[in-house]
C-alpha cells in the first residue's frame, strides 16, 4: 500500500516515547529504581553486566530484557539517550517515508520493539517483522505490540546472519541499533580487517533479502566522553562513516547517504551515524 504522509504527520514521537515510559533518566536513577523494586544485589549485578559484558553476549540481552516494575531494564537505559533515540526514530521515519511502496518491512535486532511498533503505527497496511536473538527482549516487544493493539507486526527469534526468509522478501530493512553491535574485534589492524570482512559478508547477505530497488537504513551510535577533543571526535566519526559506506558499496549497494545526530548527556556525548543505502 502507498505511504500516507498524513499518517506520518500524526505520529508524535515524543508522545510515543512518553507513553512507553522512555523518559530522560540518569544512570544513578536507573540503578536506584532497580534496587527499589528488586534488590541491591540485583542492581550491582546489572551494573557489572553493563560495565563488563560483551555487547553480543546473549546473557547480557537476556538480563536487560527482564522486567523491573513492569518495564524492561533495556528501556530504562534507553531513557539515558532519549533525545538521541527520538532523533534516530525521526530519521527512520523520514527515510522510510520516501519509499513509494511498502508492503513488507524487516526490523533487525528489534530488541523491545520500539522502532518496529512505531513503524506498525505509521504503516497499518504494511507487514512488519522484527527479529532478535533474545527471548526476554522479544517477550517485551510482544507485550508492547499487544498493548498498542497492533496486528500488523510479527516478532521472531532469529540470528541477523541466518534469517528464515527467502531472497527478495522485503521492501526495506531497518536497524536502529545492532548492524555492527557486538563486533568488537579489538584495535589491531588485523582485527579491523576481520571486522570489515564480517560486515561486508553480513550486508551482502541482507541485501539479498531486499526486493529490487529495496533500501536499508541503519543507525550506529558511538559514545564519547564529554571532554573529548572535538577534532579527534570528528575525525573518528568521519572514519566510521567512511568505513560503513565502504562496507555497503562493497556489498553491492549503488547509493549510500549518511548524516549525523548528536546528544549531550551528563558526562558524555552520543553521536549517531544515520545511513541509507539503495540496492
Amino acid at each position: 500500500m502507498p505511504f500516507s504522509f498524513e499518517n506520518l504527520m500524526s505520529i508524535d514521537i515524543q508522545k510515543y516515547l512518553n507513553e512507553e515510559k522512555i523518559i530522560p533518566r540518569t544512570e544513578k536513577e536507573i540503578f536506584e529504581e532497580v534496587e527499589k523494586h528488586t534488590s541491591r544485589e540485583n542492581a550491582a549485578e546489572l551494573n557489572y553486566y553493563l560495565l563488563n559484558a560483551n555487547m553480543q553476549d546473549l546473557e547480557f540481552y537476556n538480563k536487560v530484557g527482564q522486567k523491573v516494575n513492569g518495564m524492561a531494564v533495556y528501556d530504562y537505559f534507553a531513557g539515558m539517550h532519549s533525545n538521541t533515540l527520538q532523533s534516530n526514530l525521526a530519521s527512520l521515519l523520514s527515510i522510510v517515508s520516501q519509499k513509494p511502496k511498502l508492503e513488507k518491512i524487516l526490523d533487525l535486532c528489534t530488541g523491545t520493539g520500539l522502532a518496529a511498533c512505531l513503524l506498525g503505527e505509521c504503516y497499518p497496511n504494511s507487514q512488519i517483522t522484527g527479529i532478535d536473538h533474545s527471548e526476554p527482549m522479544l517477550a517485551r516487544a510482544i507485550e508492547r505490540k499487544t498493548r498498542r493493539n497492533l496486528d500488523n507486526l510479527n516478532f521472531l527469534k532469529a540470528d541477523r546472519d541466518n534469517l528464515p526468509f527467502d531472497n527478495q522478501s522485503f521492501d526495506i530493512i531497518t536497524c536502529v541499533n545492532g548492524i555492527s553491535e557486538g563486533d568488537n574485534y579489538g584495535p589491531s589492524l588485523q582485527m579491523e580487517t576481520i571486522r570489515s570482512l564480517v560486515m561486508v559478508e553480513r550486508i551482502t547477505y541482507l541485501k539479498k533479502l531486499l526486493l529490487p530497488q529495496g533500501e536499508m537504513m541503519t543507525c550506529t551510535p558511538i559514545k564519547f566522553d564529554k571532554k573529548i577533543n572535538e577534532e579527534y571526535k570528528r575525525n573518528l566519526l568521519d572514519y566510521e562513516k567512511d568505513q560503513m559506506k565502504n562496507h555497503f558499496y562493497r556489498s553491492g549497494f549503488y547509493r549510500v547517504d549518511t548524516h549525523f545526530t548528536e546528544e549531550e548527556n551528563a558526562g558524555f556525548i552520543v553521536s549517531s551515524i544515520i545511513l541509507k543505502a539503495a540496492a
